[in-house]
């Protein structure tokens, strides 16, 4: 009996250990890519006009495991990628699910920091689906972490009807209750 209570307290004491290091690495993987990243491009339209387009990903803590992301993409034409949401992290990226207005698809965008990137990725192409014009994506889409902009707008960014809403649908949809900054 002892033998199996102290196997019991040591399997689920090794489970609480495994379960909070994810923790440390989200919480890691925030402070590292917490921030603004813009860049600026020439663009043009089928009419050959010319212009500046900026491509902007705001990423924000929301908390030790998630974060709140913004991301406005502009290409070719004047198409455009507009989304926002909480991402919790899971298996090393953090990963938004979004339900789609369009389909019963779901939205699968995964963020992650690989080398000097945070990089977006559509996976299985849903989110581009309901969110962007004929011409966007988000696969492969990145901006170098040196780049990275301390936004300070905060107060503005958190009173927005965009981050009301992601918190809305987040808490909603089940999420793993998380510890708000």
């Amino acid at each position: 009996m002892r033998i199996v209570i102290v196997a019991t307290i040591l399997t689920l004491s090794f489970g609480v250990a495994l379960a909070a290091e994810p923790s440390k690495t989200a919480t890691a993987t925030i402070k590292r890519i917490e921030g603004v990243y813009k860049s600026r491009f020439a663009n043009s339209t089928v009419q050959d006009e010319h212009f500046e387009s900026e491509d902007i990903l705001e990423i924000v803590s929301y908390s030790p495991n998630a974060i709140y992301f913004r991301v406005h993409l502009e290409f070719y034409n004047g198409h455009t990628c507009d989304l926002y949401g909480i991402a919790a992290y899971e298996n090393g990226s953090f990963v938004f699910h979004g339900k789609s207005d369009v389909s019963d698809a779901i939205c699968n965008l995964t963020i992650r920091a690989d080398g000097g990137n945070v990089t977006l990725d559509d996976v299985g192409g849903n989110c581009r689906t309901y969110s962007c014009g004929a011409r966007g994506g988000y696969h492969g889409v990145s901006f170098p972490i040196k780049s990275r902009r301390e936004i300070k707008y905060m107060k503005r960014l958190k009173a927005s009807h965009e981050y009301a809403e992601a918190a809305a649908d987040f808490e909603k949809s089940g999420s793993t209750p998380p510890v708000h900054h």
